[in-house]
């Protein structure tokens, strides 16, 4: 092709089709696609009329469509040219909230009244200096999201007397990944949010059992709560009428300790595939739920990181119960982000400050890849007598760009 049609094709590629049509198509839609979650857990949604008929619009969020700013150190090569190649790290997502307001009343005492509250709902939400928020953006079939808070003095400007309000607010997200975010969702971890993705699977027990609490040797029975429970049941024959598998030990005083299992006797590690569809890797939260024995681990196999417990203090059968002497259903909760491990029981609602000392000190934390990732844990102390922890996991995929 010769340099002329090059350049008729550059002109060419560069002319909207229908320039008047293109401003209507591609201007900001009604869709209320852009929201910001409240305290309360309602939404400040843009590109939405509210009730009042304001139209409230995000023209733009700079720095949301782009890769974050990296920070790479540049190590000089001291024996020639150049510098040594080395990985860097993503800094945090500096992001500006584009936007206008819009009376839509004619009266002056309703533009008045109507502007206040849009006024007062917008500082509402960007007050994000004591707290944070998520920003949640629909761009596909799957919401992103990120944890916001105030980077910078907010300029918001009544720019004429019809009420319109044009306003320009500086975000930052420490965490430069967008989040997948699931509406309605909700967890029990004590975690910033509960809107997570959910994979439950077992280590080293049964594939199926019944679990509830008898009368003896417990006093009272917490079967409030929907966390995996142990039948104890004290008596010098073990017996089931439904054909169920029956284990039996006689740590017990007042005699043999029996767990009833349904199902497949056979203890088996667990194992189960988690997707993370974005395009980077997210760390996600791990909970543990006892009675857990201890040594064991959680392995991510596809990136070959492992997550080792330490055998149970001395003088100590479990790590985690319930015990035979106890009924507190005991947990662990992980933060491979923020590297952080917690215990934590649901009987009486304790949470450690810290419990670090369960992981082994040269730790390998977890975290997820863009794809399918396979979870395997595991309980070496189980053995055959009693059932076995369950591993929880929550993640939201991720994406960088």
């Amino acid at each position: 092709m010769t340099y002329s049609a090059n350049l008729t094709s550059l002109h060419k590629g560069l002319t909207p089709i229908y320039p008047d049509q293109d401003r209507i198509n591609f201007a900001p839609s009604l869709a209320s696609d852009i929201r910001i979650l409240l305290p309360d857990g309602s939404y400040l949604s843009f590109n939405n009329i509210d009730d009042n008929g304001t139209i409230w619009v995000c023209s733009d969020i700079e720095g949301w469509w782009n890769l974050s700013d990296p920070s790479i150190p540049n190590i000089e090569r001291g024996f020639g040219d150049g510098s040594f190649d080395v990985s860097g790290r993503i800094l945090a997502r500096d992001l500006t909230f584009n936007g206008s307001i819009l009376i839509t009343e004619s009266s002056r005492t309703s533009i008045a009244e109507y502007s206040k509250d849009a006024r007062s709902a917008l500082l509402t939400a960007f007050n994000l200096v004591k707290r944070g928020a998520w920003l949640v953006v629909d761009e596909d079939e799957y919401k992103r999201a990120s944890y916001v808070r105030l980077n910078g003095r907010p300029n918001i400007d009544t720019v004429n007397s019809r009420g319109r309000i044009d306003f320009s607010i500086g975000l930052r997200a420490a965490d430069p990944i967008k989040y997948e975010w699931i509406e309605n969702s909700t967890s029990n971890l004590q975690i910033l949010d509960g809107r997570y993705n959910l994979a439950s699977i077992g280590g080293g027990n049964p594939d199926s059992m019944y679990q509830s609490y008898s009368d003896q040797p417990y006093e009272s029975d917490p079967a409030s709560n929907s966390y995996p429970q142990v039948d104890w049941n004290i008596g010098e024959t073990p017996a089931n009428s439904d054909g169920t598998v029956v284990r039996s030990y006689d740590d017990y005083d007042g005699g043999d300790l029996v767990t009833y299992y349904s199902g497949d006797s056979t203890n088996s590690a667990g194992t189960i595939t988690v997707t993370n569809h974005g395009d980077s890797i997210v760390y996600c939260y791990l909970r543990v739920i006892g009675p857990f024995y201890g040594p064991g681990y959680i392995q991510n196999i596809t990136t070959d990181q492992t997550m080792n417990f330490l055998p149970a203090a001395a003088g100590s059968t479990q790590i985690l119960g319930p015990t035979e002497t106890s009924s507190e259903v005991e947990y662990i909760d992980i933060d491979t982000r923020n590297r952080e491990i917690h215990k934590g029981d649901f009987t009486n609602g304790t949470y450690a400050d810290s419990s670090r000392e369960l992981l082994d000190p040269l730790v390998n934390w977890i975290y997820l890849l863009p794809g399918d990732n396979s979870i395997y844990f595991i309980d070496n102390g189980v053995g055959s007598r009693l059932i076995s922890p369950s591993l929880e996991i929550y993640w939201r995929s991720g994406w960088i760009g």
